[in-house]
């Protein structure tokens, strides 16, 4: 089951999550009347496609053709700054407790605003890691905007004072992969939530 998170909410909760809350997990599973079974994961304020195994012997499957380096994970991100180059990143991320793991993505521009000093870019992630997208963009100097623990607090507040974003600025955007047992890539889509768009629109008014 592939379903677009909102931002602001939990994939399922956690001890490293905090405090039991409505969750994404929880909400589906209400809604199918039955269990549901995390495949992948994305931050609480990133929104877009988040997948869900019906059994939890699936679960394994989906995450290994996930991790495939066939497959594609893309995200689109508001970063502070000019980014308007290429950029590949190998930079180890930890994993929640401080052990560090390779990890590559590889940054495309798609467009530098000419309203404000911030560009849009994708981020195809080419391993799995906590907060990979985040940690690598703040790497190349281009914090995430709306970003609490990797971004620049003041810069946060300007924004959402001018331009209303009050959210994390990072949506998973596309999926591609081989489902367990078939031959043929699938491609999940989650489409660009208002709460950004609008954002955007202001940004990027020719676009």
């Amino acid at each position: 089951v592939a379903v677009s998170k909102p931002s602001g909410l939990l994939v399922h909760n956690s001890a490293y999550a905090g405090p039991k809350e409505r969750s994404l997990r929880g909400l589906l599973g209400e809604h199918l009347g039955r269990r549901v079974f995390p495949v992948n994961r994305i931050d609480r304020g990133c929104s877009g496609v988040v997948l869900f195994a019906r059994e939890t012997e699936h679960v394994a499957a989906w995450q290994a053709r996930l991790a495939d380096p066939g497959s594609e994970k893309l995200y689109l991100a508001l970063v502070r700054g000019r980014l308007d180059q290429p950029a590949e990143v190998d930079s180890p991320v930890p994993d929640e407790d401080g052990r560090p793991h390779e990890a590559q993505s590889v940054v495309v521009p798609l467009g530098v605003s000419t309203v404000d000093r911030c560009s849009l870019v994708g981020v195809r992630l080419l391993t799995g890691r906590l907060h990979q997208a985040r940690r690598h963009l703040r790497h190349l100097g281009h914090a995430v905007l709306g970003d609490s623990t990797y971004g620049n607090s003041v810069v946060n507040r300007e924004y959402l004072a001018r331009y209303g974003l009050g959210r994390l600025a990072l949506h998973a955007a596309e999926l591609r992969l081989i489902p367990p047992g078939q031959s043929q890539p699938v491609l999940l889509r989650a489409d660009l939530p208002e709460d950004l768009a609008a954002v955007l629109r202001q940004l990027f008014p020719r676009t």
